[in-house]
């Protein structure tokens, strides 16, 4: 099967800020990795080029350009849990004008001598907000990671 659900994908916040060098897969790796736990949904992560359009005047067609590369803001919501150690750590993160590392974990391993897909990146925790709680539903936290580095990707690959 060539396609694979969400479910079991893990999300880490390194323990500590990162300087802007680390910029390599195997930089990402050597990092400590705290897990977020209870997490429900990521948003899309990955670049997009700004788009620069120019009018000729003699042929009034637009012509579309790219432009710098911004990965954007990405929402990462959890399930409450105020004793969670990556939680904590994206809340003391918010308090910090630093970035730090994130590892993605997606199980899409094709097979069991496979890897499963790795995604790393720098981001600033820019938010934590807690979601509107109601009788109807878990109590949860959205923290939006504004994105400041590529999406460094080590793809499933055969296990060693």
């Amino acid at each position: 099967m060539a396609v694979n659900s969400g479910l079991g994908a893990e999300i880490y916040i390194s323990s500590a800020p990162v300087l802007p060098t680390v910029d390599s897969v195997t930089e990402f790796k050597a990092l400590t990795w705290v897990k977020i736990g209870e997490a429900e949904s990521l948003g899309e992560i990955g670049d997009e080029s700004n788009a620069i359009t120019f009018t000729g005047l003699s042929d009034g067609r637009v012509r579309n350009l790219k432009g710098a590369r911004n990965s954007g803001s990405v929402p990462l919501v959890v399930g409450h849990d105020p004793l969670d150690a990556g939680q904590l750590a994206l809340i003391a993160a918010e308090a910090s004008r630093f970035s730090y590392g994130f590892k993605l974990v997606i199980p899409d391993a094709p097979g069991p001598t496979y890897s499963d897909s790795v995604h790393y990146w720098r981001a600033m925790v820019m938010s934590k907000r807690i979601g509107a709680v109601n009788t109807t539903d878990v109590a949860k936290r959205t923290f939006n990671l504004g994105v400041n580095s590529e999406i460094f990707e080590a793809v499933a690959a055969v296990s060693p």
